[in-house]
């Protein structure tokens, strides 16, 4: 953990990932996350689908486990949730059921579209 936030800081693109098997990646970091007085050294965002509750409980707790062995580094996590898609756009695969999200305006809603249905 140490390495990759020397890293960051110097503005050097992460080269190898912590050693911790999940799944997961980081996508973005930022120098203000959450609220203005709060300062972190590195801050992760983890895009994770909804039904991802043990990745993002195993994740936690790994991150735990990086705070008692480095407790001078400020490391802040964020969960980008959404539906795990099957394609790029407006397609969605939620168990097995892809489903279409027609139009992008909230103020005038549709019900969502049933494309196809696994057996």
């Amino acid at each position: 953990m140490k390495q990759i936030v020397k890293a960051v800081k110097a503005g050097l693109p992460v080269t190898d990932m912590p050693k911790y098997n999940f799944p997961i990646r980081i996508l973005k970091t930022s120098k203000s996350v959450c609220s203005n007085n709060t300062r972190h050294d590195l801050v992760i965002v983890v895009k994770s689908g909804i039904l991802g509750w043990d990745a993002r409980t195993a994740f936690r707790a790994f991150m735990q486990r990086e705070k008692a062995r480095s407790p001078h580094l400020h490391v802040g996590v964020v969960f980008s949730l959404g539906l795990p898609r099957k394609h790029g756009g407006r397609l969605f695969n939620r168990e097995g059921n892809i489903i279409s999200l027609p139009g992008s305006n909230v103020h005038n809603p549709r019900s969502p579209v049933l494309v196809s249905s696994s057996p």
